[in-house]
């Protein structure tokens, strides 16, 4: 025999971290703005500390020249800010002219000192389905904060692909 347990005499429950940050976000939704969702090739940390993603190879619309439209992979950088410095899940969607999903990408959004983030997505090459405008849609904690659309050319005498 263990010879009983302790008793709880005298404990209590303990209380909710009463921090300044955590009584300033009590009740308070989160605000999320979109400072920019835009796309490169390849994105590059900037600034004295690296803290910026840039690219000089801004992509403003996609042009093939095969049949059946392939593409090459791109980058795509969301970048958000919540005075509020709450995270949550992101999910970035590009649709088709038809409204189908194409291509989708989920992550978490995490703020640290300062109330604005970075999220960078890697697409991986693809065929689209067909030529027109595309939109990408930008959301996070599942309310819709961006659509953003990039056309889609393919070359009037393209060869077919191999």
């Amino acid at each position: 025999s263990l010879g009983g347990l302790p008793k709880a005499d005298g404990l209590t429950k303990p209380k909710e971290a009463d921090t300044p940050e955590h009584e300033s976000q009590a009740g308070v939704e989160a605000k999320y703005e979109v400072v920019r969702l835009v796309h490169a090739t390849k994105f590059n940390p900037t600034g004295p500390k690296g803290e910026r993603l840039d690219s000089p190879n801004l992509i403003t619309r996609l042009t093939a020249n095969t049949t059946p439209i392939e593409l090459p992979g791109f980058q795509t950088l969301l970048e958000v800010k919540c005075p509020q410095k709450r995270g949550g899940l992101v999910t970035v969607k590009m649709l088709d002219p038809k409204g189908n999903e194409v291509m989708k990408s989920e992550g978490s959004l995490a703020f640290g000192a300062r109330d604005q983030t970075t999220f960078l997505i890697d697409w991986a090459p693809f065929t689209a389905p067909l030529p027109g405008k595309y939109v990408f849609v930008a959301e996070i904690g599942g309310q819709k904060v961006r659509e953003e659309p990039l056309n889609l050319e393919v070359a009037k005498d393209q060869p077919k692909a191999p």
